[in-house]
C-alpha cells in the first residue's frame, strides 16, 4: 500500500509506551491514513516515530491496552520511564 498508505511498523522488542499495543503496532493516530499524504518520505516516517517514542503523549492514545503506561506517565513520569526501560531490557 506504501506510498499510498503509511507504513506499516511492528516493533519485535516489547515497548511500554502510551502509542504502542502489546503487540507492538503503533497505534497513534498520527501514522494513520487521515495524516498519510504519498509525498512524505521514509525518512520523515522514522523521524516522527522517533519523537513519538522520545516524547510519549500523555493525552488520549486510543490504545485501550496501554492506558496502563499512559495513566503512569501522566503520574509518575519517572516510574513510565523505570518501566519502559525494564520491559526493552529483557
Amino acid at each position: 500500500d506504501y506510498p499510498l498508505n503509511p507504513p506499516k511498523v511492528n516493533f519485535t522488542t516489547k515497548i511500554f509506551h502510551p502509542e504502542v499495543t502489546r503487540n507492538g503496532s503503533i497505534c497513534s493516530y498520527h501514522f494513520g491514513p487521515k495524516f498519510w499524504h504519498s509525498g512524505k518520505t521514509i525518512r520523515e516516517f522514522l523521524m516522527n516515530i522517533s519523537n513519538m517514542l522520545h516524547n510519549p503523549s500523555e493525552g488520549e492514545t486510543g490504545c485501550e491496552l496501554f492506558d496502563e503506561a499512559s495513566i503512569l506517565l501522566k503520574t509518575n513520569p519517572a516510574a513510565f520511564k523505570e518501566k519502559a526501560k525494564e520491559w526493552t531490557a529483557k
